[in-house]
């Protein structure tokens, strides 16, 4: 556990470094014009390494997207939630205070990802715990690190936790919001095959369905008309955007990343995350929860 121990609290050393850097430059003697870019560069690094390990990894932003669908609802997408290594149920009880401010929401969607390589140990019902003071419905499916991809298997003891913490988990299942007259089609992973897609064909146009699907290559599956609307994540966007190289780590097989999607027949949205994975780094891509309007 040492390294998981280093990878959560090495980067604390960057703040003596930058102390020792300053020091260095007000003792250094006959400064050349050389000596004053590279000290300016080391001290830029520094700054924007702890902008990114310290500063944009705690921001919560909070994104509205409006589509049009042909029926009218109000939800909240949070998504990839990775806790435990880097996160845990303090910043998750930041989100909860912050979706607990929005008003007039019909649900709470999350397609997957809950966990990051846990302890075998690791308490749970504890983790997903501020949950549990949300008045607002809250549906979930499961995603490839949830179920030993990679990462241990630990589907039915998170699904037993986030149930008792008021989530609904369903995987290749249906659900309905009454009130809106709303189906909920429910997709499991992509990655092992077990997106069970073949179910959408249960439904027909004149249904008000919203297709929620991990791995966003699960929509091109189906491509067809009758899914008003998929929901989706697992591309991580990717966690650090360095320009004209952050597209080409994205874990999917199509060219998508975030936002809306409109083609063949498809409408999808690609949610972004509020956690991190691998490393406890973001840059230009802080944590977010959007408020998903859904209009006529």
């Amino acid at each position: 556990m040492w390294q998981a121990f280093f990878i959560a609290y090495g980067w604390l050393l960057v703040f003596p470094f930058l102390i020792f850097l300053v020091y260095k430059y007000i003792k250094h003697k006959n400064k050349s014009w050389k000596i004053h870019i590279w000290y300016f560069l080391y001290f830029i690094l520094s700054i924007s390494f702890i902008y990114a390990r310290f500063i944009e990894p705690q921001m919560i932003v909070v994104k509205h997207k409006e589509i049009q669908t042909g029926f009218q609802a109000r939800f909240i997408l949070i998504s990839d939630l990775h806790l435990w290594l880097f996160k845990n149920e303090k910043f998750l009880g930041k989100i909860i205070s912050k979706i607990q401010q929005q008003e007039n929401i019909d649900a709470i969607l999350i397609p997957g990802d809950f966990t990051l390589v846990l302890d075998e140990n690791a308490d749970l019902n504890t983790l997903f715990a501020p949950f549990s003071k949300l008045n607002i419905p809250v549906f979930a499916t499961l995603g490839n690190h949830d179920t030993m991809r990679p990462g241990p298997n630990i589907s039915q003891k998170l699904r037993n936790a986030l149930e008792a913490n008021k989530i609904i988990v369903l995987n290749n299942e249906k659900s309905q919001l009454i009130s809106k007259n709303i189906q909920i089609l429910w997709l499991w992973d992509n990655w092992s095959n077990d997106d069970k897609t073949e179910m959408i064909w249960e439904y027909h146009a004149e249904d008000n369905l919203i297709v929620l699907a991990h791995n966003p290559d699960t929509a091109l599956k189906y491509t067809n008309n009758i899914a008003d609307l998929t929901v989706s994540w697992h591309t991580h966007w990717w966690q650090i955007r360095v320009p004209f190289l952050w597209k080409k780590v994205l874990p999917v097989k199509w060219n998508f990343s975030d936002g809306y999607y409109e083609d063949n027949g498809i409408k999808l949205y690609i949610t972004s995350w509020a956690w991190e994975v691998w490393l406890p780094l973001r840059f230009r891509i802080p944590p977010e929860i959007v408020i998903l309007d859904l209009v006529k």
